[in-house]
């Protein structure tokens, strides 16, 4: 479900986990025949409420991890290691780059890399 959202959900929504965890625990206490079947069903929505917003926090670390606006298209002075081999691409190469060092003063660079060289296309 999380990866047909046009946007990451804040997190405030996960919220929600608390009054499902509630309803969840009231209904054990009751003793008659829908509440095992509320129960079912609020475990059910609990875990999926639960697997929602645990990879939606994952995806929201990793996407955080970026170039700052200020530092695109300016050159940055840096050191590391190249992590994959390149890849051959239409119209250049790619590959991974893992940051060791950072020599550009204030310049903010995240650890893992995504460096592309492009080829002057002739037409």
């Amino acid at each position: 479900m999380l990866q047909q959202q046009s946007v990451l959900p804040s997190m405030y929504w996960a919220l929600l986990l608390i009054p499902c965890f509630f309803v969840l625990v009231r209904t054990y206490h009751f003793q008659f025949k829908l509440s095992k079947f509320f129960q079912k069903i609020s475990v059910l929505i609990l875990a999926i409420l639960f697997g929602f917003f645990w990879a939606a926090s994952f995806a929201t670390i990793r996407l955080s991890d970026e170039l700052s606006k200020q530092w695109e298209q300016k050159s940055i002075d840096i050191i590391g290691v190249i992590a994959t081999l390149p890849e051959v691409t239409e119209r250049g190469e790619r590959f991974q780059f893992d940051v060791e060092k950072i020599l550009t003063k204030e310049a903010e660079v995240p650890r893992h890399i995504s460096l592309n060289y492009y080829r002057d296309v002739e037409l």
